[in-house]
């Protein structure tokens, strides 16, 4: 058994699959299956039940933690000994939504690449409910997040203000108010009166994401049910329906400002939607090494004028 074989069964534990962690090692399922069967042999117990999706037995389980153990000590091992030598190197595992990277991360890895060259970066894009819970479970390293509540053992820093709107075109949105198009965004921009909405057709994004989590709120508020015209995980990609008269959506405004071109937005109404649609948006750490607090200061160096440039509350 070695740290290769160790980091083998970490993955198929957390794929329950050995061709979804075959793929994410860039091996063979062949080579992976052997890896299992030779460490199994050696233990003199079965670690996986096998059925669809694969199960840990109860060695299984045990196994599972001390190997997540072992390998958070070799990675300290190895980033304690870089840091004592100067030598600043390894891999950094960052989260983000996938439909924030452009936007927020790419300006941070850039400033962070030219200071720390030998640092490689691994960018893993879910959703933002999903990025604590890895975090949490030391899948990733870093992750940019809104960090809603008290997470045990995660610290985390202030990076910038972000607000929900509400976007649709404005001929399908006059289509349905008339002349009342201006005494309604007018009252939902002053009194929050989304009930107001009820009439539109929706465009929803991931469940697990803010604009998700806000939008399903907001919509089961309604007295009737609402019309969804599309849900889908892509943001960017409802934003693009929206912009096409498909139905109107919520969403970050600072996605909107920058996911969309300047001939689309010319035909959209984004109305805000008060205190209660905006939030914090977060970067948060678990490992105190020197490199992880680069990158945040980093990170925060590089997000400290976004409201004023990205049109954010």
């Amino acid at each position: 058994m070695n740290f290769q074989s160790i980091n083998y069964i970490l993955a198929v534990a957390r794929e329950r699959s050995i061709t979804k962690a075959a793929k994410s090692l860039h091996i063979t399922q062949q080579t992976l299956s052997a890896h299992i069967a030779s460490i199994e042999r050696e233990l003199g117990c079965q670690l996986f039940v096998r059925h669809v999706p694969l199960e840990l037995t109860y060695a299984g389980q045990e196994f599972l933690k001390h190997a997540e153990t072992i390998q958070h000590e070799v990675k300290d091992l190895y980033v304690a000994f870089s840091e004592i030598t100067g030598n600043e190197k390894g891999l950094i595992r960052v989260g983000i939504t996938d439909n924030r990277d452009r936007v927020i991360l790419t300006p941070i890895l850039c400033s962070f690449i030219k200071q720390h060259p030998k640092v490689e970066l691994k960018v893993v894009e879910v959703p933002v409910d999903a990025l604590t819970q890895k975090l949490m479970k030391d899948e990733l390293d870093i992750c940019i997040s809104d960090f809603r509540g008290n997470l045990k053992g995660i610290k985390h820093r202030d990076l910038y203000q972000e607000r929900i709107v509400f976007v649709c075109r404005k001929d399908l949105f006059e289509s349905i108010f008339g002349d009342k198009t201006h005494s309604v965004i007018d009252e939902i921009q002053n009194n929050q009166t989304f009930q107001l909405l009820e009439q539109c057709p929706f465009l929803l994004g991931h469940e697990q994401d803010i604009a998700g989590r806000f939008s399903r709120h907001i919509l089961a508020h309604f007295s009737k049910e609402p019309v969804i015209k599309v849900e889908a995980e892509n943001l960017a990609f409802v934003l693009d329906l929206c912009a096409q008269g498909i139905g109107g959506c919520f969403s970050p405004e600072i996605l909107v400002r920058t996911t969309l071109s300047p001939e689309q937005l010319e035909k959209l109404l984004v109305v805000s939607l008060g205190s209660e649609a905006s939030y914090t948006m977060r970067i948060g750490w678990k490992s105190d090494w020197n490199i992880i607090k680069a990158f945040v200061e980093t990170a925060q160096l590089e997000t400290k004028d976004i409201n004023s440039k990205k049109g954010c509350a």
